[in-house]
């Protein structure tokens, strides 16, 4: 009991490998394509870091809001551009999800091919 007469609880360490929410201020959703999407920001792991590079790699080739992104994150060499700090964005969990769908590059590549764009 706490000194108010409640149950006092304790507050144990998680075990999971949910990211604690990524808070800083100049942070932002570096792969922002739902528009909608809201509240904290993850911190790039290597995993999603790899992840996200080798979609851009696939988006940058395609048209769209997707594309456009891409081409923010990747050069036209296919590299990273030096100025992506991914240590210093973060991700929505509802954008990644968009982002690295491959369903929906599968589509956006087969819509550009029937537009012959």
């Amino acid at each position: 009991m706490d000194i108010l007469g409640k149950p006092a609880t304790i507050a144990m360490a998680s075990t999971s490998n949910t990211a604690l929410p990524f808070k800083r201020k100049r942070s932002r959703c570096l792969i922002h394509c739902v528009g909608n999407a809201t509240g904290d920001l993850l911190p790039f792991k290597d995993v999603t870091k790899s992840k996200v590079i080798s979609c851009a790699k696939e988006w940058a080739e395609l048209n769209g809001n997707e594309g456009e992104l891409a081409g923010e994150i990747i050069g036209k060499d296919g590299e990273v551009l030096p100025d992506v700090k991914f240590q210093e964005h973060g991700y929505h969990r509802h954008c990644y999800n968009r982002f690295t769908d491959v369903s929906k590059i599968a589509r956006a590549r087969a819509k550009k091919q029937n537009t012959g764009n």
